[in-house]
């Protein structure tokens, strides 16, 4: 199958990356997106995943109209499929431009599900990819209504819990957003931040400490309550 052989030779070297694009396979690979057939679908969205490891790849996946057929694949796809959807998201998403095309396709609601469902690894690739994503402005709000904030605090986030760093960065950065600061409170992460701060690595304490700075801005009394 022609998708799984670009996959693979996609995934060896850079040159190949390079090669296989100028060749114009990008194009071909994004109408594989929304076929039937499971094996083809993985084979294409991996074989744009190995591609897009390629900074110059990144636009053209992106102008060939990719991100809504990722999207569906996130949705829909099987997990391996859905995982690699996810890790390209991510790796797309490190472009500043990129950030406004992937949050308005609909990327952010199933990648907060895939903080639920996924395994190890796409939690962790779908949570650096909100954080990506939330970098712009536009973006905080949707994550937010989405439900990111309480489907954090349910995955292990505890002092030396896999996803305390993606959790407290993603915390830190919708707490500047007024929902943002509203949901972090209803969740009532106050304790937790605490227990970061004095028990984390210094990473999670200055996020931790930026959390409450934004939540203390915001309520007076939980600011009294926080310095006693």
């Amino acid at each position: 199958m022609a998708a799984g052989e670009i996959r693979l030779l996609a995934k060896r070297n850079a040159d190949n990356r390079v090669t296989i694009a100028e060749a114009g396979a990008i194009p071909l690979l994004v109408s594989l997106l929304s076929t039937t057939d499971s094996h083809t679908q993985e084979h294409a969205v991996t074989a744009l995943l190995n591609l897009s490891i390629c900074e110059v790849n990144k636009g053209c996946i992106v102008s060939s109209g990719a991100v809504p057929g990722i999207v569906q694949v996130l949705k829909k796809g099987s997990m391996e499929a859905r995982e690699n959807a996810t890790a390209i998201l991510f790796s797309l998403s490190i472009v500043d431009e990129n950030k406004v095309a992937i949050g308005s396709s609909g990327a952010i609601p199933p990648l907060v599900t895939l903080l639920s469902e996924g395994t190890r690894r796409s939690k962790k690739d779908a949570a650096t990819a909100l954080f990506n994503l939330c970098i712009y402005q536009g973006n905080k709000g949707k994550a937010v209504r989405a439900g990111v904030i309480p489907t954090l605090m349910r995955l292990p986030t505890k002092p030396g819990g896999g996803m305390v760093d993606e959790s407290l960065a993603i915390f830190a950065i919708l707490g500047s957003q007024s929902g943002g600061k509203s949901a972090i409170g209803a969740v009532k992460a106050v304790p937790l931040l605490v227990d970061f701060i004095g028990n984390g690595s210094p990473r999670n304490k200055e996020n931790a400490a930026a959390i409450l700075v934004h939540l203390c801005a915001r309520d007076q009394h939980l600011g009294e309550a926080v310095e006693l």
